[in-house]
């Protein structure tokens, strides 16, 4: 049976995009760092499912802002299931940075979370991907196109990702495919008021907020188009245009 890892599955976007793979029949590796009950509510929840075609499920905690961690853990798990066939980088650091007050660790977290971990996983599962004839998925942002003031270094993040994708897609071709997601919006920051979100929804062609069912879809979609890679697919209703 296939696998695939998803990181920061426990909430949000990833536990949507968890939902959707479990529904299809794949052996689900879910990471979280901090969000352990979280992880646990929701392999309970896929358990109770009883979905007939369903496969097996795996949590894994790590520190993906802690390199060797991600290294050790890697490695550790395309020993484990070598039948991994698909990585969603969905994990993210994001929160707002402003240039005179940003720190160093606020640098590194965000890149080291946003940018670098999904670089080495896919080094490390690369084995795995390449048997199995795999796929990459990365979770960037329409940020990562157009900069939103004052989150910097999670801007430049999601810039990177979108590269990093399109360089990992000519790099591991033709074995493994390579995609990214590019959300608009779909979960409301915590700290936009109403009259906030009522401004960004008119700037919508579409004039409504995305769902995380959307972006589950959208990853399904990719994991499955076997002509498509260095693609990065942005899921807002026209927010881009």
């Amino acid at each position: 049976m296939a696998a695939v890892l998803i990181t920061g599955a426990a909430r949000r976007l990833g536990r949507e995009i968890a939902l959707q793979f479990y529904h299809q029949g794949y052996d689900i590796h879910l990471h979280y760092h901090l969000s352990e009950p979280e992880a646990q509510a929701l392999a309970q929840e896929m358990r109770d499912l009883k979905v007939k075609t369903s496969g097996k499920i795996f949590l894994h905690q790590c520190d993906l802002s802690n390199n060797d961690q991600v290294s050790l853990w890697g490695s550790q798990l395309a020993k484990q299931d070598p039948s991994i066939s698909v990585l969603v980088n969905n994990a993210s650091a994001f929160y707002p940075t402003q240039v005179a007050d940003t720190s160093l660790n606020d640098w590194n977290d965000i890149m080291s979370t946003n940018l670098q971990a999904p670089y080495f996983l896919a080094q490390a599962l690369l084995p795995c991907l390449n048997k199995n004839s795999g796929n990459i998925i990365n979770l960037g942002d329409i940020y990562g196109h157009s900069p939103k003031k004052d989150f910097s270094i999670y801007s430049i993040s999601k810039s990177a990702i979108h590269a990093l994708t399109q360089s990992l897609a000519l790099e591991l071709a033709p074995k493994v495919r390579v995609n990214a997601i590019a959300p608009g919006a779909i979960l409301w920051p915590d700290h936009l008021s109403e009259s906030e979100k009522n401004k960004l929804l008119e700037e919508i062609p579409l004039h409504r907020k995305g769902q995380p069912k959307d972006i589950a879809e959208a990853v399904w979609f990719l994991s499955q188009a076997s002509y498509v890679t260095g693609q990065i697919l942005a899921i807002d209703g026209g927010k881009s245009l």
